[in-house]
C-alpha cells in the first residue's frame, strides 16, 4: 500500500540519532512529472520561514461535506497552484504531483500502526492519507508562490487502474479517506464555493501594480517579499493526479 513506502522511509530515520531525525527533510514527488530547476532551492529557502509546516507547490482545501472534487467551474478557485498565487496559502491537502517538503518529526508512532482493519483503498490515496496524519498532529500545510508550474509527462493513470482491480473509483477512495480523518481536518480551512476564501492571485497582484505604478512585476510583495525574481511562465492547467509518489531525501542547504 502507498503508506507503507513512506513509512519504511520514516522507520530508517527512526533508527538514527535524534538530531539527524530532527533535521531530515524528505522531498515527496511524482515520477511522471518534470520539476523545474528552482523546485528544491525554493523549497529549501522557504523552509527557513516555515520550519514547523509542510510546504509545497500545489494543493486544495477540503469541502465541508468531506467530498472530493468540485464542479468544473469551481476548479480555478479550488485547485491552488504555485504559479497562480502571490503569497503562501494554507491548504487542507497538499499534493505530491507538484512536490512538497516534509519532515519525519511531523509524524508519531501512529503512522506505523497496522491498518488491516480499514478499507485498503483509503491508504492507497496517499496524499490524503499523509495530510490526514499531519492534520491529526496539527501540522500546517502551505502552497508557496514560485515562478513555474510542474509539467505532467505521464500517459497512464496507474492508481486508477489499480483501484479498478478493487472495484473502487478514485472519487470513492478519496471520499473514504477524507471521511476517515473527519475528526482532524481544520474546519476553519474548509473550502467555500465561488471563490469566497480563495488565495490572492498573482494576476490580481500584477494588475494592482499596473494600476498604481510603473515598476517591474513580481510575485512576491510586502512582508513575504524574498527578493526572488520570479515570473509567471507557465499558465497551463495541470490534471488532478496524486499517484506514483517518490520519496527523496534532500540536504538542508539552500542554493538561493
Amino acid at each position: 500500500m502507498a503508506w507503507s513506502s513512506f513509512s519504511s522511509v520514516l522507520e530508517k530515520h527512526e533508527q538514527k540519532c535524534l538530531i539527524i531525525h530532527t533535521l531530515t527533510l524528505i522531498f515527496i514527488c511524482d515520477d511522471d512529472h518534470y520539476y523545474h530547476l528552482h523546485t528544491l532551492s525554493t523549497l529549501l529557502f522557504y523552509e527557513q520561514l516555515f520550519k514547523d509546516a509542510v510546504i509545497g507547490f500545489r494543493g486544495w482545501r477540503i469541502r465541508e461535506d468531506l467530498k472530493w472534487g468540485v464542479k468544473w467551474f469551481e476548479t480555478f478557485w479550488h485547485i491552488v497552484e504555485t504559479n497562480y498565487i502571490s503569497e503562501p496559502y494554507r491548504v487542507g491537502i497538499i499534493t505530491a504531483n507538484s512536490g512538497y517538503l516534509i519532515k519525519p518529526r511531523f509524524f508519531d508512532q501512529h503512522i506505523y500502526v497496522n491498518y488491516t482493519n480499514i478499507t485498503k483503498s483509503i491508504s492507497l490515496v496517499d496524499d490524503i492519507w499523509l495530510n490526514g496524519h499531519l492534520a491529526r498532529r496539527n501540522v500546517s500545510r502551505y502552497v508557496l508562490p514560485s515562478c513555474c508550474a510542474q509539467t505532467h509527462i505521464g500517459k497512464t493513470h496507474a492508481l486508477e487502474k489499480h483501484l479498478m482491480t478493487k472495484n473502487v473509483t478514485r472519487r470513492q477512495a478519496n471520499d473514504r479517506a477524507l471521511y476517515y480523518f473527519k475528526d482532524y481536518w481544520e474546519r476553519d480551512l474548509f473550502y467555500k464555493p465561488n471563490g469566497v476564501n480563495h488565495p490572492k492571485r498573482a494576476v490580481q497582484e500584477q494588475q494592482q501594480q499596473t494600476d498604481n505604478q510603473e515598476e517591474p512585476l513580481s510575485l512576491f510583495h510586502g512582508p513575504m517579499s524574498l527578493d526572488l525574481v520570479l515570473h509567471v511562465q507557465n499558465e497551463e492547467q495541470l490534471e488532478q493526479k496524486e499517484d506514483g509518489h517518490n520519496y527523496i531525501q534532500v540536504h538542508q542547504q539552500s542554493h538561493l
